[in-house]
């Protein structure tokens, strides 16, 4: 399920960097399916992915921080 909150006014056309954690690189193939569902690559955001041996919660396998240029 992907779940968006956007309370400074922006939406996904605003965000312009993406760095994704990985658990297990393993799923970059299908992650970046998802992904491309909603970033165009020739004009999405500049995205770096890391691999991570583990995030704050043990359920989670990916965590995604975004930068966006919000509208004035």
């Amino acid at each position: 399920m992907v779940q968006f909150n956007f309370s400074a006014g922006a939406d996904l056309e605003n965000i312009i960097d993406v760095t994704v954690f990985l658990v297990d690189m393993q799923d970059y193939a299908k992650f970046n399916q998802v992904y491309n569902q909603y970033f165009n690559a020739e004009t999405g955001p500049t995205r770096t992915t890391v691999a991570v041996h583990q995030l704050p919660n043990p359920n989670l396998l990916i965590e995604i921080k975004s930068t966006a240029l919000v509208p004035q």
